[in-house]
């Protein structure tokens, strides 16, 4: 049978404070005569076992649920256990006594719930709780200097009552943390946050504390060594994120990738994410972290170059997802800012100078199939030989944009980024074969495209545009393995074919080029792009000509309502003064995107009033 009559525990009370009560409530002695009494060695006070538990709860009346609560329990070495939940030792504040001066003077008043004695919280032994949550005050800390300050009780830290008023008011004010609510309410049974909840319990309260020591930018710091309000307030930065469980915890990421890509600052995952990083990175105590260390490593493999085979965050690469335009150059033979104005070209990376580019990722795959385009890439004497064609259709074919470069043209380049894809030439040779009539001997009055465009005094490119737009009546080849040299056409029809008059509202693909100052390439992709609403941005009308083909006409209507609603890099970074790079990274940073892939219309072209808007700003 219990002591009676029962003595009830306080709400939030150490199980040292309790049999202190205990041992001046039932035998008004202090509490080490009262240990000695009932044979119970004041070590099992500091790392008590199950088994104390149990004695305390036939002697008290109180639930072992309730005393473990109250204490931190043996469990394995270095570790101990609250309530149910297994922490390290560290979570404990073993090398100090805390303590809230303004409660302790309530407790010592004779009509309090404790009966004029002093209470010691069990929340004051934790780390992590730097506050009083009912006084708002800074916890006074007392040095334990010797072992036998270990079993020191609370009033034997400060000399007198007058002692308590005196640090009552030189204490300092500081709100408690949303982090601290939540651990005494969490030891107390209580459910919160269902991701930090499935954290073993200081797992979780490390991850607050060094996730919002982050986001106040500390990123080295420890948070024992903070000020307490430093550490208050990096508690509530990382728990408003961690409480969100996996949304609120990417969310943080992200502002912290955000943050270092903005200050353009060199190094890795390391130097972004600072101590969290290395804290999940050294497993301690042989200890799974939970998944935060996951979650974090996700983020890792998604935002920085790691290469396959590389140990992050306790498990080898299997595969690398993203490159930076540096770590692609480096495994290529290839400069630097050559890669990069690749990447921009195939929209895999924003056209801007400095650092910043070169901190932003992209997929590898496809970095590394730009690498490879750019391997196989055929140079413009290289293109005449591969067409068999001379020199200068050669150059008209890339220049036009009709073989599209690696880079745009008008763009600044060279090097291997004037040369084109080889699917780019193969889908050429395959759309201007296509249509011809392969034949035994070209037929009277054919000519070859040198020989045609001589004699209507064209250029050889408007006569491949004919073809490419299926406007003769016929095309003839004349053994195709020599490719381009094999085609043969009337000049008649071709003549024919370049006077045809549109009908009225209409205008010719080299109409509304001109019109637009876009090269005719950009016509015929536009045409087949989806603007806002879905619809092309330029709907394709077939006109039967003099002949058998039909005539690609755009609406006039169209071509005004383009030039009206939006405007190419050129005209803007002329609009602004400014050169076309630094247009670009103006627009990227305010997060005005082109209309369509620059690769693919070949020119960046905006909505007009996104970049009005940010010019009136």
């Amino acid at each position: 049978m219990h002591l009676l009559p029962k003595l009830e525990a306080l709400p939030g009370e150490s199980m040292t404070s309790y049999l202190n009560r205990v041992a001046r409530f039932h035998g008004n002695v202090p509490l080490p005569k009262f240990l000695d009494m009932i044979e119970l060695p004041r070590q099992e006070l500091l790392a008590t076992s199950s088994e104390t538990i149990e004695r305390v709860s036939r002697l008290t009346g109180l639930q072992t649920v309730q005393l473990e609560r109250m204490t931190f329990l043996l469990h394995e070495k270095a570790m101990r256990r609250i309530g149910g939940h297994v922490v390290h030792t560290e979570f404990l504040d073993a090398k100090a006594r805390r303590f809230c001066p303004a409660c302790l003077l309530e407790d010592l008043a004779p009509d309090s719930p404790s009966l004029g004695v002093p209470v010691g919280r069990i929340g004051w032994q934790i780390h992590s709780i730097q506050t009083c949550s009912r006084h708002g005050l800074l916890l006074e800390h007392r040095s334990i200097r010797t072992y036998s300050d270990r079993f020191k009780n609370l009033p034997e830290f400060f000399e007198n009552e007058a002692e308590l008023h005196q640090l009552v008011s030189s204490a300092k004010e500081c709100k408690a943390s949303a982090l601290q609510s939540y651990v005494l309410k969490r030891i107390a049974g209580v459910k919160g946050p269902d991701w930090l909840d499935a954290q073993p319990l200081d797992r979780a309260v490390r991850t607050c504390e060094l996730l919002g020591m982050l986001l106040i930018d500390l990123p080295r710091a420890v948070p024992e060594k903070l000020a307490p309000s430093q550490r208050n307030l990096a508690a509530d930065k990382g728990y408003r994120y961690a409480s969100a469980g996996v949304i609120g915890m990417n969310e943080a990421f992200h502002v912290l990738f955000d943050r270092y890509v903005e200050r353009e600052q060199p190094g890795g995952a390391q130097k972004v994410f600072g101590h969290f990083y290395t804290w999940l990175q050294r497993q301690q105590h042989n200890r799974d972290p939970g998944p935060v260390r996951d979650l974090l490593r996700e983020f890792v493999l998604d935002h920085f170059p790691v290469e396959e085979g590389a140990e992050l965050l306790g498990a080898p690469v299997d595969r690398q997802r993203v490159h930076t335009t540096r770590t692609l150059a480096a495994k290529s033979e290839f400069h630097l800012k050559t890669v990069r104005r690749a990447l921009v070209a195939e929209g895999l990376v924003a056209d801007a100078e400095g650092n910043w580019p070169l901190h932003q990722v992209f997929d590898a795959k496809a970095g590394q199939a730009v690498v490879e385009k750019m391997q196989a890439s055929i140079s413009t004497k290289g293109l005449e030989v591969y067409l068999n064609c001379t020199r200068g259709q050669a150059e008209q074919l890339t220049r036009s944009g009709t073989i599209p470069r690696l880079v745009p043209v008008g763009e600044a380049c060279s090097g291997v980024l004037t040369n084109v894809a080889r699917e780019d030439a193969d889908a050429f040779l395959t759309r201007i074969m296509g249509s011809a009539v392969e034949v035994a001997m070209p037929s009277e009055g054919f000519l070859d495209i040198s020989g045609a465009a001589e004699v209507l005094h064209r250029p050889a490119l408007d006569i491949v545009a004919t073809i490419l737009d299926g406007l003769l009546t016929r095309v003839e080849t004349f053994d195709p393995r020599n490719k381009f040299k094999s085609l043969y056409v009337h000049p008649e029809d071709v003549r024919r074919a370049m006077s045809y008059n549109p009908p009225t509202g209409f205008m010719t693909v080299d109409q509304a080029s001109g019109k637009l100052g876009l090269p005719p390439e950009s016509i015929y992709a536009l045409s087949g792009l989806g603007g806002a609403d879905g619809k092309p941005f330029f709907s394709e009308h077939f006109f039967d000509n003099s002949g058998s083909a039909k005539q690609r006409m755009i609406s006039a209507e169209e071509v005004t309502e383009f030039s009206k609603r939006y405007i190419t890099l050129k005209e803007y970074s002329e609009m602004m003064g400014i050169d076309s790079r630094s247009a670009s990274k103006k627009l990227t940073t305010k997060g005005i995107s082109t209309i369509a892939s620059r690769r693919a219309v070949l020119r960046a072209i905006y909505d007009r009033q996104e970049v009005f808007e940010l010019v009136d700003s």
